[in-house]
C-alpha cells in the first residue's frame, strides 16, 4: 500500500510548564511552510533579500498553534492571536518556540 504524500490535518497536544498546553498542527503543508518564508523576505537596498526574524517567529507560532490553555488575570480563556503572542512574557514566548521547535524535530524524526 502507498502512502499519502498530503498533509492530513490533525492536532498534537503538547504539555508546558505550570499545567498548560499547546495544541498544535502536527505538520505543516508546503503551502504554509513557503508562506512562512516568502513573506518573510525583505528586498534590501542592493537588491538582495534578507529574511525578517521577528516575522518568520511571528508567523510559525501562528501557523502551528491552534489553541492553548492559556487565560487572563480573571479567568478567561485567551484566544491564540498575534496579538496575544505579543503580549507574552519573554519566559512564555521562549516556551513557545521551544516547545514547537521540538515538535517540529519530533515530526521530522518519525
Amino acid at each position: 500500500m502507498t502512502r499519502s504524500r498530503f498533509v492530513k490535518p490533525s492536532v498534537v497536544r503538547v504539555e508546558l510548564s505550570e499545567g498548560d498546553w499547546l495544541d498544535l498542527k502536527k505538520e505543516l503543508s508546503v503551502g504554509e511552510a513557503r508562506g512562512i518564508l516568502f513573506s518573510t523576505l525583505e528586498e534590501q537596498a542592493d537588491g538582495s533579500f534578507k529574511r525578517n526574524l521577528d516575522s518568520a517567529i511571528m508567523l510559525r507560532l501562528l501557523a502551528y498553534l491552534l489553541d492553548w490553555s492559556f487565560c487572563d488575570e480573571d479567568g478567561a480563556k485567551v484566544p491564540v492571536s498575534a496579538d496575544a503572542i505579543n503580549a507574552l512574557d519573554v519566559r512564555t514566548l521562549t516556551e513557545l518556540i521551544e516547545a514547537i521547535n521540538k515538535h517540529e524535530g519530533d515530526s521530522k524524526n518519525g
